[in-house]
């Protein structure tokens, strides 16, 4: 039971020693890559954050929301306080780790360890893109890995969600899901040219009938919306993360107003 809880623990995470580095400024955002790491025989925890520092104060306050949310959402303190932040995920997982560490008793494993990246990936004069990726390993053949982000609206950090997207049902929009899917695979190796092969290929419920979308929301990127599935999302464990992006004169059509108008042209 208590790995059990600590799974979903680490997994809402995806859902979602401290010190700082190198920072960034672009188009009035500030960020500063801060960083939590502890190693021991049992335990293995390693985050690093392009926290932001300064700039517009309700785009900071977002991102850093989001920072504390894609961290599990259990930090009631100072936002604009990164050090504390980070101490307190990093402790909090790292006593996690130990504790089914110890439980199991068997000090020959390897260690229990989890990692996540923050980091800011996308930037233009109207959006910001921040992504988070993570992995947990504790025990058995292999880890779990998650990867996600998020697109903020620089004027007032209001997030890029699928609820400014439209016609997301429709068998044209979801004809490019099932193209963006077919280049994944073949990108990696497979064989997908039909419908019959990408199903194949997937462990959905529906199959093809009623492809679903991704759990996490989609975000801007240089080259357009990207769209990520989670391990065992629609593929199984082999199939690593299926993602895609879809050019922004292909999505354009779909996107609401505020949506486009969060898109330099």
């Amino acid at each position: 039971m208590k790995k059990t809880f600590l799974y979903a623990s680490i997994m809402a995470v995806a859902m979602m020693g401290c010190g700082s580095g190198s920072g960034t400024e672009s188009k009035g955002l500030t960020t500063d890559s801060v960083k939590f790491e502890q190693k021991t025989k049992a335990s293995e925890v390693k985050i690093i954050v392009d926290y932001p520092t300064a700039g517009s104060p309700v785009l900071v306050n977002a991102i850093a929301e989001y920072v504390n949310e894609s961290l599990g959402g259990t930090y009631y303190g100072d936002l604009l306080k990164s050090d504390s932040l980070m101490a307190y995920y990093g402790n909090t997982i790292d006593g996690k780790l130990k504790e089914e560490y110890d439980d199991v008793g068997d000090e020959s494993r390897p260690p229990y360890s989890f990692s996540m990246d923050i980091r800011k990936m996308y930037e233009t004069g109207l959006a910001v893109t921040f992504t988070a990726s993570s992995y947990s390993y504790m025990g058995g053949a292999h880890g779990m890995g998650f990867d996600h982000g998020m697109t903020f609206r620089k004027s007032d950090g209001r997030r890029f969600c699928i609820e400014m997207m439209c016609d997301v049902n429709s068998d044209k929009f979801r004809g490019m899901i099932k193209d963006g899917l077919r280049a994944y695979f073949n990108e990696n190796g497979e064989e997908v040219t039909t419908d019959d092969d990408l199903a194949q290929m997937l462990i959905t419920e529906s199959g093809l009938d009623f492809l679903p979308l991704p759990q996490y929301d989609p975000y801007m990127t240089k080259d357009g919306v990207k769209f990520v599935y989670q391990q065992y999302e629609i593929a199984p464990y082999a199939a690593g993360q299926p993602s895609f992006t879809i050019p922004y004169d292909k999505i354009w059509p779909y996107l609401t107003k505020e949506g486009r108008n969060m898109i330099e042209r």
